[in-house]
């Protein structure tokens, strides 16, 4: 299924990804549907990186790393 037919709230997108890469699957998703919330997500986040998908209209990016720390955190409170 794609996100224009499940229409969810939020997406998770892997910024490399075979093929394409989530920075263009970030755009495309933005301009058919600019509410869906995109949060970046990869394990070489560079500065680069981060910026190309801000860009192109994510919402944050964050590095692999850190999201496991942070869900670990809140699935422990």
């Amino acid at each position: 299924m794609t996100v224009s037919q499940l229409r969810p709230s939020v997406v998770l997108m892997d910024i490399h990804m075979p093929r394409r890469d989530g920075i263009w699957a970030t755009a495309r998703i933005k301009r058919t549907l600019p509410t869906v919330e995109v949060v970046g997500l990869s394990v070489l986040a560079t500065e680069e990186t981060r910026q190309l998908m801000l860009v192109a209209g994510a919402t944050a990016v964050v590095s692999k790393e850190d999201a496991v720390e942070q869900l670990r955190s809140i699935t422990t409170h």
